[in-house]
């Protein structure tokens, strides 16, 4: 409400972010004025495949550096989670629910043990969830490419049997780095479904807020209305890859080199 104010403590952190994997390490690197951004591992994308250094190639990305989580790994195993479920989810939904952990430890809740339930809710911010359901929704690409290719095949392998066996073979290949759809693969595609997720584990009954793009003006406009005593609250993104980094990059969001004010203004 306006015109009000109430106190806030922050009693548990948790941070995984490129080259820190606690607070105090993300705090050490501001300090210390290290950078995390390298040349773009290929395991993420491969700069030979979707690099340009021409930046009028609109199919291509001339970026050549990010800032990157290396090494992480999710104890599906600690959470209970079965393999086709880990699988189904983008690793964002992964993250976020280890991160809440973490937190909960550092503020004395270890596994949730000792929270009020009925009070407790979580806000978080996400934006387009993370890369990784993006790619998964390829495999349902997988009948505009079988027309394109038996369209491509029939000028060079005249026999139908042929061109069968062919695209059969192939789309063994195409699909075979992807998941099979199921029960969990909309909802483990999705950004808004996160905070649910987590409170869903942890059995929390205070409500999970989720928003695209300010985390700061959910927590403002949400405290009144979920009357939690405590809140778990998190940024969570992973990746900016291939489609949406290139679109951003075209739009002027993300810049090749410094440029002054004037510039960026005169884009916008």
């Amino acid at each position: 409400m306006a015109g009000t104010t109430s106190p806030i403590a922050i009693v548990g952190m948790a941070a995984v972010y490129p080259d820190a994997d606690t607070p105090e390490e993300l705090f050490d690197n501001v300090i210390a004025g290290r950078r995390a951004f390298r040349r773009i591992p290929d395991e993420r994308l491969p700069l030979d495949q979707y690099g340009s250094s021409d930046p009028a190639d609109v199919d291509s990305t001339y970026l050549t550096q990010a800032a990157v989580i290396e090494g992480y790994e999710f104890d599906r195993l600690r959470f209970k989670i079965v393999g086709s479920t880990y699988r189904s989810a983008d690793l964002t939904h992964r993250l976020a629910l280890d991160v809440a952990d973490r937190a909960l430890r550092d503020a004395g809740f270890e596994g949730g043990v000792g929270l009020p339930r009925d009070t407790t809710g979580v806000l978080l911010g996400n934006t387009l969830t993370g890369e990784f359901s993006r790619a998964q929704a390829m495999r349902l690409r997988w009948p505009y490419v079988k027309v394109l290719l038996e369209d491509a095949l029939g000028e060079v392998l005249p026999g139908e049997a042929e061109r069968a066996d062919f695209v059969g073979r192939f789309e063994e290949r195409y699909k075979a780095p992807f998941e099979e759809f199921g029960d969990e693969s909309l909802a483990g595609g999705l950004a808004n479904t996160i905070a649910g997720r987590i409170c869903n584990y942890f059995d929390l009954h205070g409500g999970g807020l989720h928003d695209r793009w300010c985390l700061q003006f959910v927590a403002v406009g949400s405290q009144q209305r979920l009357q939690c005593v405590v809140v778990l609250g998190s940024r969570r993104r992973i990746g900016r890859w291939s489609r949406s980094q290139s679109g951003s990059l075209r739009a002027g969001r993300i810049l090749s080199r410094r440029r002054s004010r004037t510039e960026r203004d005169a884009r916008l």
